[in-house]
């Protein structure tokens, strides 16, 4: 017989009953749900289960793959997300985060051809995590940081009718500082846990026009050999 659902509702309710406190671990800000969540159990157990998703992510070496979290920090990406992102990487910003990159960075609106909807797209997600999240701190220092820096930011806030946008599929344009123009599809699925993950993975269309993903690991691979490579430089 099939007792995977059984043996899973023991172990949640075993874990449950388990402060992070009484395990040794340290606590920030108001946590969801009780109990340790399951990354503290598998760090407890000595394994981590962000190495098993970093592992699938840099296995990925013919597509651009990312994994973020609620507030749009870029947590892991392979090396031809990095390429395809390479202005959100040169800010030299710690962390990576697409939504700062987008609204305090002018270099945005040329990497991204609609910048419009792909803003709004990112504050429908920031509201939908805030409500889904209201005691999250980092979440609500950023937004903050966005509402006081940013005049579109703040505007498209305040609208409160943003565009809502779930990741799950949609097709993107960029404007490649070197490849040039590209149309890329993406899919994103959210990994289990507490922790508000997501991997998401770009591919190209069969036929479409637009510069494909050979060119920019072509371009990718030669800057990675180039000793000169550019370090990240300020915004201007």
């Amino acid at each position: 017989m099939d007792n995977q659902e059984e043996v899973s509702a023991f172990l949640k309710s075993r874990r449950a009953r388990i402060t992070p406190e009484q395990a040794g671990l340290p606590v920030y800000g108001q946590r969801r749900v009780p109990g340790l969540h399951r990354g503290e159990v598998a760090m407890l157990a000595g394994v981590s289960v962000e190495y098993g998703v970093l592992r699938i992510v840099e296995g990925l070496h013919d597509q651009p793959a990312y994994v973020r979290n609620n507030r749009m920090d870029i947590l892991a990406a392979n090396p031809l997300a990095r390429a395809l992102h390479c202005e959100l990487f040169e800010t030299g910003a710690e962390p990576v985060n697409t939504c700062r990159f987008v609204f305090l960075y002018p270099r945005a609106t040329r990497l991204y051809p609609d910048w419009e909807r792909v803003a709004r797209e990112g504050v429908g997600v920031l509201r939908v995590e805030a409500a889904k999240n209201p005691y999250d701190r980092e979440l609500s220092n950023l937004i903050g940081e966005l509402s006081t820096r940013s005049d579109a930011f703040r505007t498209m806030w305040g609208a409160h009718g943003v565009h809502v946008f779930t990741f799950a599929e949609g097709t993107k344009r960029f404007l490649h500082p070197e490849v040039g123009e590209m149309e890329q599809v993406h899919e994103s699925l959210n990994l289990p846990g507490d922790e508000g993950l997501a991997l998401t993975v770009y591919s190209t269309d069969p036929g479409t026009p637009a510069a494909d993903l050979k060119l920019l690991a072509s371009w990718a691979a030669t800057r990675q050999q180039d000793p000169a490579d550019p370090q990240p430089r300020p915004e201007r």
